[in-house]
Parts: C-alpha cells; sequence; structure tokens
C-alpha cells in the first residue's frame, strides 16, 4: 500500500513539474523576456518551445543565449522596441537552429554574436524537398558582429541542404569566417544530397562581411536540383573575399557559385533582376565568381544571369587593388570561366543591367545578351582569335535570334608579345590584336586593327582645345593636328612624344607647353632709389621676392599692378605682357602736446613734415601778472612733439598816450592858479 501511494506521489510530482515546465512563468513585472499575445514568458527559450504553429513572439527585452534554441514550428519573432538578441561571451554555436520550419525574424530586432564565435546566428538544418526548413527577414531586423573560424558555417546564417533565406529589407553587417578556404561572409548555402538551398533578396543591406570565398554569398549546388541565388533589390557593398578581416587574398568579393564537378552547371544559377553590388574587392576570379579549381570545358561552375540592377565600383587584384591590365586578375566584375555542359553560356546579360566593372571572359567563352538589352557591358576577352565568337544574341527563352539590341558591348582583346607579356605602345597602353564590333542586328563583327592617334592639350580641369581623333590602317600616313595649338600666357613647343611619319601603333600625343616669361619694372613712387629697378617673372608662377623699398616719414603698403591690385611674392604670374608694379605708401602722422605750467592743455594730429603755425596752437592759459606764448619750432614736425607755453612778467611803465601829455600840464595850471587865489586872500586879510 504504502509503495503504492509513494508511485502514486512521484507520478503527481512529474506531472506538475512538466505543467509548471510548459506554462508561462510569471516574473516581476518587467522581467520576463517575451510573450505571445498577452501570455508572457519568463525566458524566449521557454515562448519558443511553447510556441503553437505560427505564433508571433514578441521580444520584451534584451536577451543572453547561452545555448542554441531550435525552432521547429513556424513562428514570427518580433519587437515593438529595440531589442538585442546577444550571443553569450562563452557560447560559440549558432543562436538559432531552425529544423523543418520557417523563422520570421521583424521588427526593430538585433541578433548580435562576437569575434570568438564557432557558428552562424542562424543555421537552417535538416530540409528536404518536402519541408525545407526557411528564415525570412523583414526591415528594420539586423544580424551584425558575428565572426568565426568555422569553414561550415557562414558568417551569419547558414542554409544546409533543402533550405531557404528571403531576405526582404534589415542589415547583415560585419560578419565574416575568418580561415583559409572558408565560405560565406554573410550566407552560405550549401546543397548536401537531399536538396539544394534558394536565396532571394528582395532589399535590405548585406555590408563589410568577408570570406574567403564569396565575401557576401557562397551558394553551391548538387547538380540534381536547382540551387539559385536571385537578387531583385537591396544592396551588397564593402564585402570582400579573404581569410580575415584585413586581408583580401580570396575569390568572389560578392558572389561566388559552386557546383557538383561533371555536372551542368546550369544547376546553379544567380539572377540579378535589382538593387547594387558596390565597394566589393577580391584578390581574383571576379566579384561575382564561379569555381575555379577546374580549367577544362565544359564547365561546372555555374550560371550567372544579369538582367538588371548596377555593378560598380569594384575591383580585384593583388590585396583587392584594381590592376592597370585587363584581366590579369580574371575580371573586375563577373567571372567566367567556360561554357556549360551543354556548350551553352555562362553569363547572359539583358535588361537595363549596367555592369561598369569589366566581365571576364575565359579562352572560348561566349555571352548570351538579350535582345531587350538597354545597359552597358564592358568585357576582357582572353586569347581569342579572330573567328572565335564571343557574343550571342538571344531571346527570352535563350534562343538564339537575329534581333538587334540598344545596350552597348565593348570588347577589350589585347595582343601578347614572345613572352606572353602584354605589347603596349610608347604611352603604356595595351595594344589591341584587332577590334570588335556589333552590326545593326547585334552580330559579332570582326575588324582588323587600326591605329588610333588622338591629340590632346595634357592641361587637367581646363579645355584648350579639343582632342582631335583619327584612326588609320597601320603604315598610314600619320594624321596631322588641324590647326595651331594657342594657350594663354604659354607657348606651343611641340608633341610628346614626337609625331611619327607613319602610324604603327595606337599613340596619344600630349600638346607640350612652355609659360611665357615677362619684365616687370618698380616705380618706388617717391622711395628709396632700387640697385635693380626690374625682374623676370614666369607666367602661372610665383612672383617670387619682391624688392623693399623706405620712404622718410612713410609707411611702406606694398606693389601695386596697373589695376590697384596688391601683388606679394606669393601672387599667381598671370601677366600677358611687360609691366610696371608702383609702390604705394601712407604718409606717418605725430601726436603735438602742448602744456602749460606742466599741465597739458591739448594735443594735436599733423602729418610728417608739418610746420606749425599760432593758427594750429590753441590758446595760451592766462596767468596773473604774465603774459605767455607758444614756442614753436622752426622746422617741420618729424616724431611726436611737446610744445611748452612761455610766460613773461609785466613791468608797471609810463604811459606815453597822447591824452596825458594834454591833461598832465592843464592840471598843473589848475592848481598855480589855485595857490594863488589862496596866497592873494591870506595877504589881503593881513
Amino acid at each position: 500500500m504504502r509503495k503504492k501511494l509513494l508511485s502514486c506521489v512521484l507520478a503527481c510530482a512529474m506531472i506538475v513539474t512538466t505543467f509548471l515546465s510548459s506554462v508561462a512563468t510569471v516574473s516581476a513585472a518587467g522581467e520576463n523576456e517575451a510573450k505571445i499575445g498577452a501570455t508572457e514568458y519568463a525566458t524566449l527559450a521557454t515562448a519558443i518551445q511553447n510556441a503553437a504553429e505560427n505564433d508571433v513572439i514578441t521580444v520584451l527585452k534584451d536577451v543572453e543565449i547561452s545555448s542554441s534554441v531550435t525552432v521547429n514550428k513556424s513562428i514570427t519573432l518580433t519587437a515593438e522596441d529595440a531589442v538585442t538578441i546577444k550571443r553569450a561571451e562563452a557560447f560559440k554555436p549558432a543562436l538559432f537552429k531552425v529544423q523543418q520550419a520557417t523563422l520570421t525574424l521583424s521588427g526593430s530586432l538585433t541578433l548580435e554574436g562576437h569575434t570568438d564565435a564557432y557558428g552562424s546566428l542562424i543555421l537552417c538544418t535538416l530540409g528536404s524537398s518536402k519541408a525545407a526548413s526557411s528564415l525570412v527577414m523583414e526591415e528594420g531586423v539586423t544580424l551584425k558582429n558575428n565572426q568565426h573560424p568555422n569553414t561550415t558555417y557562414g558568417g551569419a546564417i547558414t542554409l544546409d541542404g533543402a533550405s531557404s533565406f528571403t531576405m526582404n529589407g534589415g542589415t547583415i553587417t560585419n560578419c565574416g569566417v575568418a580561415k583559409f578556404n572558408s565560405t560565406g561572409g554573410a550566407v552560405r548555402a550549401a546543397a548536401k544530397t537531399t536538396g539544394c538551398p534558394t536565396i532571394t533578396m528582395n532589399g535590405g543591406t548585406i555590408s563589410d562581411c568577408f570570406a574567403f570565398t564569396g565575401g557576401a554569398i557562397y551558394l553551391s549546388g548538387n547538380g540534381k536540383s536547382a540551387a539559385s541565388f536571385t537578387m531583385n533589390g537591396g544592396v551588397i557593398s564593402g564585402c570582400f573575399a579573404g581569410r580575415d578581416a584585413t586581408t583580401v587574398d580570396g575569390n568572389g568579393g560578392a558572389i561566388y557559385l559552386y557546383n557538383k564537378a561533371g555536372t551542368d552547371a546550369k544547376m546553379t544559377t544567380a539572377t540579378i533582376n535589382g538593387g547594387e553590388i558596390t565597394g566589393c574587392k577580391a584578390y581574383q576570379y571576379g566579384i561575382l565568381g564561379m569555381n575555379s579549381g577546374i580549367t577544362r570545358n565544359p564547365y561546372d561552375g555555374g550560371t550567372y544571369y544579369i538582367l538588371g540592377g548596377h555593378i560598380y565600383n569594384n575591383s580585384v587584384g593583388y590585396k583587392g587593388e584594381a590592376s592597370e591590365d585587363p584581366g590579369k586578375w580574371y575580371g573586375q566584375s563577373v567571372y567566367v570561366q567556360g561554357l556549360s555542359k551543354t556548350g551553352e553560356s555562362l553569363l547572359t546579360i539583358g535588361g537595363d543591367a549596367v555592369i561598369e566593372d569589366e566581365v571576364y571572359l575565359s579562352k572560348n567563352s561566349f555571352i548570351d545578351v538579350r535582345d531587350d538589352f538597354t545597359g552597358v557591358a564592358p568585357m576582357y576577352v582572353q586569347l581569342c582569335t579572330e573567328d572565335q565568337t564571343v557574343l550571342r544574341v538571344v531571346n527570352a527563352d535563350g534562343e538564339a535570334v537575329s534581333e538587334p539590341f540598344n545596350g552597348m558591348v565593348s570588347i577589350i582583346n589585347p595582343m601578347f608579345d614572345d613572352e606572353g607579356n602584354y605589347m603596349r605602345d610608347p604611352n603604356g597602353n595595351i595594344v589591341p590584336e584587332f577590334k570588335l564590333t556589333f552590326d545593326t542586328e547585334g552580330n559579332v563583327v570582326t575588324a582588323p586593327y587600326t591605329c588610333d592617334v588622338l591629340y590632346t592639350d595634357g592641361v587637367e580641369n581646363e579645355v584648350i582645345f579639343e582632342d582631335q581623333f583619327y584612326s588609320v590602317a597601320p603604315g598610314a600616313q600619320t594624321p596631322a593636328f588641324v590647326g595651331t595649338p594657342e594657350r594663354e600666357g604659354y607657348t606651343f613647343i611641340g608633341w610628346s612624344p614626337a609625331v611619327e611619319e607613319t602610324a604603327t601603333t595606337s599613340v596619344v600625343y600630349v600638346a607640350q607647353w612652355k609659360a611665357n616669361t615677362y619684365t616687370v619694372t618698380f616705380n618706388t613712387n617717391g622711395g628709396s632709389a632700387l640697385e635693380n629697378d626690374s625682374m623676370t617673372v614666369t607666367y602661372d608662377s610665383a612672383f617670387g621676392t619682391l624688392p623693399v623699398v623706405t620712404r622718410e616719414g612713410y609707411e611702406f603698403l606694398g606693389w601695386y599692378d596697373a589695376d590697384d591690385n596688391l601683388v606679394t611674392a606669393d601672387t599667381i604670374c598671370k601677366l600677358t605682357a611687360d609691366a610696371t608694379l608702383t609702390a604705394k605708401w601712407n604718409v606717418k602722422s605725430f601726436t603735438v602736446t602742448f602744456v602749460a605750467d606742466g599741465k597739458v592743455v591739448s594735443t594735436l594730429n599733423v602729418e610728417y613734415n608739418t610746420i606749425l603755425t599760432s593758427a594750429d596752437c590753441p590758446t595760451v592759459p592766462a596767468k596773473e601778472g604774465y603774459t605767455g606764448q607758444w614756442k614753436l619750432p622752426t622746422t617741420g614736425i618729424t616724431e611726436d612733439t611737446e610744445i611748452v607755453a612761455e610766460y613773461t612778467a609785466v613791468t608797471p611803465s609810463v604811459d606815453t598816450d597822447d591824452s596825458m601829455s594834454v591833461v598832465l600840464p592843464v592840471a598843473l595850471l589848475m592848481m598855480a592858479l589855485l595857490c594863488g587865489v589862496i596866497w592873494f586872500r591870506q595877504r589881503k586879510r593881513a
């Protein structure tokens, strides 16, 4: 009885434990990592485990993952606010493993790795023709900063066998596989016997990713079912083929196709209908490459269909730098190794595709150009002969037609010397063996080699005269330049190289110019005499050191030309004739201070050599018992000067005025009469 009771208790405990592990964990507000509808879960892994088919899981906060999360039901991970699902520091495998289901990423969601990982951020695996493993990425999502050395994984995403990746938007950036022979800096899509992967890029950006083969995308097929990459929009930029984050030494800077040996290359395809591929680099085998290990025809690598989009500013060469020699590093855009097993072209161009970077065609290869082609495509053709087909016009079904196309296809085909080196003309330009042009129906027409003769002015950022171009047969008389080259301030002295009497190769003749010299005479305008009053100047060069002059009482302002422009040693000469430079002066001024009894009365500013008069002076301050006046210099003012008032004491003196000479005698006479009257009265009394 006790044993039965114990068994029941244990069974109940297991049921409760299982139940608790499968229901939402109630935590404090803000601590849960995810929710499905209104139900929140403590961890994102628990939410995924409990999700039903096609559920939407909202990530509520930043999440750190320390063990791989398996997704075996089709779900959507989204975020309303910006959140990051990050690889734990010590965790290295894939964050998510998608198995026979579809994982959709949307909203403001970021998946971030680190540089010490050992797997992709997302692995789509175990897919089959009946149940593929798929990843869908929407606008707003970012996959970033995941780098590792595991050559069986891509930098950000791995598609294993029957799996697919659809990129509708978002960004994959700064991911890579740091190992020799690594593949797929952003996405590695590798076939298995169970099926082949497919990639569709409708939008978004893949940037700054790297792997030794396929800086952004690596796609391989099994030769049985179709493996494909389709680009309808978006941008692939700044990716490169290299063994680590700093070395460009690999193949296929943006995309690389690989197909099983001995099978039809048409089974592994890349179709570009739109978008941009720019700023990518590789050591060799193109920005859009195909496996280079097999050099035979028929070839197995893969097939490109470039029917739209823009491919530009990519570079292939030593350390990723473009070579001046066409074809040296197997093309700057598409590398075409040969023909398919059925003898068909491995590159078809059409629509409005613009390929600015050089396409590489190996020996005995050709391309198909659709009759709807309106774009641009330059090509390098390796070691072709005059009777070799390098271009075929086809319709949308790939059938050869005789219809014309309106795009522009240019062919580069150089000559080689006995040692296999490029033959060059005296200017270092590669000499073409023959030219290929196209008739109005887009068919190849061969033409014998001709000598191109170009006369140019050799002046950057300025048109002195329009280029004159001629095309003549080898051995013909070299066409002469029409007219006389003229350039302001210069004299034409000939062509470089010297013009040959007969044309033997294509050549560019560059006009040579000698700058004119002129005499400049100096007018000191009252200044000190010059030992040498002239100098020689050169057009378009600085005047150089100019003479120094002085003038007493004056400040030198500089040398001025006839248009009153200041000329200095750094002034660039634009004279077209002899000229005179005139010194310009500014007269100096000085302060005169008037002082009386030790006190400043006033000040006065005067020009050099001014002679002061009393009219220039203030009134001398009055001083009782004295008269005053200013003691003025008798010469002109040549420095700051102090003028001092001089005072003289007043001395009493007889006034000799005429009125006094009349009044005084009259006064004396009156006094005498008065004294007489007084004397007479006193005597009469007596």
